[in-house]
C-alpha cells in the first residue's frame, strides 16, 4: 500500500493528486464504516436498560482496557483478522484515479483490508455507542489518519525517494503500537476516574 502513489503516478503532480484523493476516500470509507456501526450500536443497544452515558462510559473503559492491553503485549487477544491488502494488480488494470479512489475505499474500510493495530476495534465499538453523528465523525477521523499514514510521504517528497522513506516509516510500527497503547491506558483511567469520582 505504501508504494502505491510512487507507482501510479511518475510526476510530481499526478503523484501528488492520487494521494490527496485516495486520502479523500479513505474518509469517505471510514465515515460510512462509522456509520455502520452506530447503526448496529443503536439496534444492540436499544435492548440494554443502560441509561447511555453510563454505557458509553463503560464501554470506553472495557474497550481501551482490553486494546491497550493487547498493544502493550500484556495480553494477546486475537481479534477478527482479514489478512489481505489492497491488490497490486488494479494499479496496470485501472487508471490513476480509479486505482487512488479504490484503495482508498478499500484502506478507509477498516475491516476490508488488515488491521495492523487492535486500536481499530476501539474504534469500531466507541462508533457503535456514540450514536450516528459521533459514529460518522470518528470514522471519518479514522480513515483520513490511516489514509495520510500511507499517503503523506508521497504528498511530501520527490517520488524517488517514497520507498525509502516509506521504509524506515514502516520500522516505527512497535514505537506507534506502544504509544497506541499508552493512550488507551491513560483513556481507560481517566474513565475509571471519572466515574468513581461522580459515583
Amino acid at each position: 500500500m505504501v508504494h502505491t502513489f510512487s507507482a501510479v503516478s511518475r510526476d510530481a503532480w499526478g503523484r501528488r493528486w492520487s494521494a490527496v484523493l485516495f486520502t479523500l476516500m479513505t474518509g469517505i470509507a471510514g465515515s460510512a464504516v462509522g456509520f455502520l456501526a452506530s447503526l448496529v450500536g443503536n439496534a444492540v443497544t436499544r435492548t440494554i436498560p443502560i441509561m447511555p452515558t453510563s454505557r458509553l462510559a463503560l464501554v470506553v473503559v472495557v474497550g481501551a482496557a482490553i486494546t491497550s492491553s493487547t498493544e502493550l503485549g500484556w495480553t494477546h487477544i486475537h481479534f477478527p483478522q482479514r489478512d489481505r491488502q489492497v491488490p497490486s494488480a488494479w494499479r496496470a488494470r485501472f487508471g490513476r484515479s480509479t486505482t487512488a479512489a479504490a484503495y482508498g475505499l478499500l484502506l478507509g474500510g477498516a475491516v476490508l483490508t488488515r488491521i495492523p493495530y487492535a486500536t481499530t476495534y476501539f474504534f469500531l465499538v466507541v462508533a457503535a455507542v456514540s450514536g450516528t453523528t459521533i459514529g460518522i465523525m470518528l470514522g471519518m477521523l479514522y480513515g483520513i489518519s490511516r489514509g495520510l499514514a500511507s499517503a503523506l510521504p508521497s504528498m511530501l517528497i520527490e517520488g524517488e525517494l517514497v520507498p525509502e522513506v516509506t521504509e524506515q516509516l514502516m520500522r516505527l510500527g512497535p514505537a506507534v503500537r506502544y504509544a497506541n497503547g499508552t493512550y488507551l491506558a491513560t483513556i481507560a483511567f481517566g474513565m475509571v476516574t471519572l466515574l468513581l469520582t461522580n459515583a
